[in-house]
């Protein structure tokens, strides 16, 4: 990912949150002859046992891109956050151009096929992190027949991917003055919807932060 100097995100616990919050991610893979497969399903991420973190995912067992995670190949794991078109008119200066402002982080690392104990608890912590999110009584697993759930698991397979490479990128205005980060972000407030409210709110934070070091 081209990241320019002032679009790096360098706090891994942000570039987590982000994972945390926007886990249906598109999984990247290639095999030696070069062709790209892309997947999209979700990710879960666990931390404590390296400094990145390890992500868990599954496909299906029938998904011919099982034989290229079990390859020992690196694969990119790409999470797209809030997004939002800025439009020129909402700087205070003249002579700029439309642009798209976004938050996005890729992880890298080799996957490894996990064991069925492994995977169940892999499941049972992606149906926790969705059902947590949700105004209800959290669905769980313990009401299904043990029989017949065991056999729905046979048709997928899960991988864990320890963090070996973990980049994000914050573009949020940074290379634009401070005026114009705060009148671009009153501009997408207006407008409303929550990725616009989530990307004007990184670029008030990072208006915020230049303006405590003049």
């Amino acid at each position: 990912m081209y990241i320019p100097s002032f679009f790096v995100q360098p706090s891994v616990s942000k570039m987590h949150d982000l994972m945390r919050a926007y886990p249906f991610a598109v999984l990247i893979s290639a095999d030696p002859s070069g062709s790209i497969d892309a997947q999209h399903l979700p990710v879960t991420l666990n931390t404590g046992k390296n400094a990145y973190g390890t992500l868990f995912l599954h496909v299906a067992a029938a998904n011919p891109v099982v034989q290229r995670l079990c390859s020992d190949r690196q694969v990119t794991v790409v999470f797209t956050g809030a997004h939002a078109y800025i439009s020129p008119d909402w700087y205070e200066s003249a002579g700029k151009v439309p642009t798209w402002n976004f938050m996005a982080v890729h992880a890298k690392g080799c996957p490894q096929r996990v064991n069925d104990q492994r995977l169940m608890g892999g499941l049972e912590d992606l149906t926790n992190h969705s059902e947590g999110e949700l105004e209800k009584v959290p669905w769980r697993v313990e009401g299904l027949d043990p029989g017949p759930y065991k056999k729905m698991r046979g048709g997928i397979v899960g991988f864990s991917i320890e963090i070996e490479q973990l980049e994000g990128k914050w573009k949020v205005g940074q290379n634009h003055s401070v005026a114009d980060r705060r009148s671009a972000a009153a501009g997408l407030k207006c407008i409303g919807g929550s990725s616009r409210l989530e990307i004007a709110e990184a670029m008030i934070a990072t208006a915020d932060q230049e303006s405590h070091r003049e």
